[in-house]
């Protein structure tokens, strides 16, 4: 089975559990699988908006071609229930196709969070590997997604050093401490220029974990005003989060 056919099976669902999980531990190793990955949603969620239009489309129509037929005659009582019936039934119709599917911010969290990656010190055979400094141990074991001890040799580094405050912020986000990677990130975003836009992105995602549905709306419409590379991301979730 193709990488393609693997990630249509495991946004399917199809996947059985030993597969997901080795697909699962391929997509956290693989960037570029990753990034198929997250495309590949994208692209879903653009074909079911549009099979939407055209479900309604479709429908119109097929009105405008039906000959007129004359009504018999039913009694009004009848005819009033069978009015209703029909109605409610086009309603339901409409209300599936049309109606958001509306996620649970922890769960939206799930499918979107990814720690950033590692532009600072990446491990490089023979470069960063031999390296016996904090930084580039912390930068290491962050690589590794070894997060509990990223976060001790983090913390061990200057605190006003914003790529060390993103990475350790990303650090407690992944090992599901978001509660302490909100203030940091919220101190890279604010006082600082250089990871702005990164900061905003994992500020709103650490709200999703945190499941705080109104402050993670604002914050996903503060990206995507932004005009940011995380525009699509964001409102994809406000789309599920409503």
């Amino acid at each position: 089975m193709n990488d393609i056919d693997l990630i249509e099976h495991y946004l399917d669902g199809s996947l059985s559990a030993t597969e997901r999980l080795a697909f699962e531990e391929r997509v956290s190793r693989e960037a570029e699988l990753r990034a198929q990955v997250e495309d590949m949603k994208l692209m879903r969620e653009g074909i079911l908006r549009a099979s939407r239009k055209e479900v309604l489309k479709s429908l119109k129509a097929l009105e405008d071609t039906l000959p007129a037929v004359e009504a018999p005659v039913i009694p009004l009582w009848r005819n009033t229930w069978l009015q209703i019936a029909a109605g409610i039934s086009l309603l339901a119709v409409c209300a599936y196709l049309l109606w958001p599917r509306t996620q649970e911010p922890a769960q939206l969290f799930a499918e979107h969070f990814e720690p950033y990656p590692n532009i600072i010190m990446p491990t490089v055979r023979g470069v960063v590997e031999n390296d016996s400094t904090v930084k580039a141990q912390a930068f290491r074991a962050y690589d590794q997604q070894e997060y509990g001890l990223a976060i001790q040799l983090f913390e061990k580094l200057s605190t006003q050093d914003e790529a060390v405050l993103l990475y350790l912020g990303n650090s407690y986000l992944a090992s599901g401490q978001p509660d302490k990677a909100l203030p940091l990130l919220e101190k890279v975003l604010n006082e600082y220029d250089v990871f702005d836009e990164q900061a905003e992105w994992y500020v709103a995602v650490s709200y999703l974990k945190l499941e705080e549905r109104e402050k993670a709306r604002v914050a996903l419409q503060k990206v995507v005003a932004r005009e940011s590379s995380y525009k699509s991301k964001a409102q994809l979730i406000l789309d599920k989060l409503n």
